[in-house]
């Protein structure tokens, strides 16, 4: 009789020719952020430490589906610099979610910083309105994560802008100046500065 169950393959480089593997490294990803947030949601007193293993662990497997994206579109000669930075930007967006998931406030206000820096330059560097919106809206949500951490912290209202000056966006975000640099116009002029985080 025929096998019908189902085998996992990984994705191999040299046999991709268009972007579908990267949709589908995004849906599982973001399949795993779901039930994570899902079991995170359900916890409770008497369960709460078995949901919170499994919340984790969901979300770590979204990690490692969105560093096997970022993986996969760096190789991929054919994707726009635009395409490249939204997808880094994505890989930062759950990172600093599971360090904000995890408790850990200094991890989640560095990755969060680099990747509104980011996402800050996607919105200005946009040539779509589509592309400029989703910038924004990622942003308004990276705000709040921001403002958290800094209270979580303890620390001083510029504690998000060192985290996120340059070296610090270069360090968190390791593409970050050549992703950047690439979206920037030839007139630095034209680049308006970053928006202020409001309290």
């Amino acid at each position: 009789p025929r096998d019908n169950s189902f085998v996992r393959g990984d994705i191999r480089l040299d046999h991709v020719t268009n972007t579908r593997p990267l949709e589908l490294l995004l849906f599982e990803s973001e399949h795993c952020w779901a039930a994570a947030e899902e079991l995170a949601a359900t916890q409770n007193e008497a369960r709460s430490s078995k949901l919170r293993r499994s919340s984790m662990g969901r979300a770590r497997r979204a990690i490692q589906y969105a560093n096997k994206l970022h993986k996969l579109a760096e190789a991929l000669p054919a994707l726009t610099a635009m395409s490249r930075a939204q997808w880094l930007a994505y890989v930062g967006l759950v990172r600093g979610a599971y360090a904000f998931l995890h408790g850990n406030w200094e991890q989640t206000l560095r990755v969060s910083a680099a990747t509104r820096c980011l996402l800050t330059i996607i919105s200005e560097c946009s040539t779509t309105s589509r592309d400029e919106a989703l910038a924004r809206r990622f942003l308004d949500s990276l705000d709040a994560q921001i403002r958290f951490a800094v209270y979580s912290l303890g620390a001083q209202d510029d504690a998000s802008e060192r985290a996120s000056d340059y070296a610090a966006c270069e360090a968190t975000q390791p593409r970050y100046h050549r992703d950047t640099e690439a979206l920037k116009p030839p007139d630095p002029t034209s680049m308006t500065a970053l928006t202020p985080i409001q309290p």
